[in-house]
């Protein structure tokens, strides 16, 4: 009996550890496939939020920079400044590990208003081959800011699919479906200005 239990448990654990290696592959497939619909374009969407009446701002797209290069840009919380719209300051209030406290300042409507927040950033556990980086407001000005990117190795890791999403709520007199529509095109034009930031061209057609 304790026999069959054994083999049994040696069974259950097998399978798990093959569905794991197939989910992971099945993953890299699909980014691969979405590369090659997306080309040299960002795709970009709104995607309704459970919590919230502002929409997330949902932007994906290929960048022709080595994989751990791209992780590097955007673990480096100091830098977000040099290639997020809009913004201004990005600097590291504190650190530890995986996880930091970043302050982060932005200037709207033509400069006559200052958006600020203090954002605890973190890198979640890989999902597979994708790097994941989370950021949430702690305090600030703003009703809500929350992002996630989603990093993917292509070409066996000499390019990178990016997936960025952003929630801003401005907490301004502004419709709820101006705020959406602001959130799909910072994440569209996050993408492209990472691109320009790391010094990587579209390759034409």
């Amino acid at each position: 009996m304790l026999y069959l239990r054994t083999a049994a448990t040696l069974i259950v654990v097998a399978v798990a550890l093959l569905a794991g290696a197939s989910s992971s592959s099945i993953a890299q497939s699909d980014a691969s496939r979405v590369a090659s619909r997306l080309g040299n374009d960002v795709h970009s969407e709104a995607e309704s939020a459970r919590d919230s009446d502002i929409d997330w701002g949902n932007a994906v797209g290929v960048v022709h920079a080595p994989f751990e290069r791209v992780v590097e840009a955007v673990s480096d919380y100091r830098n977000y400044r040099r290639f997020l719209p809009f913004f201004t300051q990005s600097r590291v209030v504190s650190e530890r590990g995986s996880r930091a406290l970043v302050y982060m300042e932005a200037s709207v409507l033509h400069g006559s208003v200052t958006l600020w927040a203090n954002m605890r950033m973190s890198s979640r556990p890989p999902q597979g081959d994708t790097r994941v980086v989370e950021g949430r407001m702690a305090d600030g000005n703003m009703g809500d800011f929350r992002a996630r990117w989603e990093l993917t190795p292509l070409n066996d890791g000499q390019h990178t699919l990016v997936r960025l999403k952003v929630l801003i709520d401005p907490d301004l007199p502004l419709p709820d479906s101006i705020c959406s529509s602001e959130n799909v095109n910072t994440a569209r034009r996050t993408i492209v200005s990472l691109r320009r930031f790391l010094g990587v061209s579209v390759p034409s057609s």
